[in-house]
């Protein structure tokens, strides 16, 4: 199976479960709302946030959410965190520097998520691994006839 007929799995999947949970994408982030639930996270798992620099502040302040509510890296969170970070782009409160360094960080964690990034345990790479170790199996049986 190729990483693109993997991708369009995960997708299904998560399709799917969407659709048994009634939990869209929009749902998944009305828990942001309350403020309660936001500082609830964030004494309990403050990696879930990414920081932004303001302007004004000079300081970095907890800002991009890239968990669900249960403290889990969640994709759907990545890909809002993403859009708010676009729009946050060549807006003078914020500086930007810091502002694209965050932006690139969430678009490898959304890969990451997604399956997007070639990893070890990824389908192409043990399959290029265990190629290339039946042919060395090949020219080895080869050479002794």
């Amino acid at each position: 199976m190729s990483i693109d007929n993997n991708l369009v799995l995960h997708e299904l999947i998560r399709y799917a479960d969407s659709l048994m949970t009634g939990m869209t994408p929009d749902k998944k982030l009305e828990w942001l709302k309350n403020a309660d639930e936001r500082k609830k996270l964030f004494e309990e798992k403050p990696e879930c946030f990414l920081p932004i620099k303001r302007m004004d502040a000079g300081e970095f302040q907890p800002f991009f959410v890239i968990c669900n509510r249960s403290g889990g890296t969640d994709p759907d969170m990545i890909r809002s965190a993403m859009k708010l970070c676009k729009k946050l782009v060549n807006k003078d409160s914020v500086c930007q520097i810091e502002l694209t360094k965050t932006l690139k960080k969430l678009i490898r964690m959304y890969k990451e998520e997604t399956g997007g990034l070639n990893k070890h345990g990824s389908m192409a790479y043990l399959k290029g691994k265990s190629t290339r170790r039946l042919n060395s199996v090949l020219n080895g049986l080869q050479a002794k006839s």
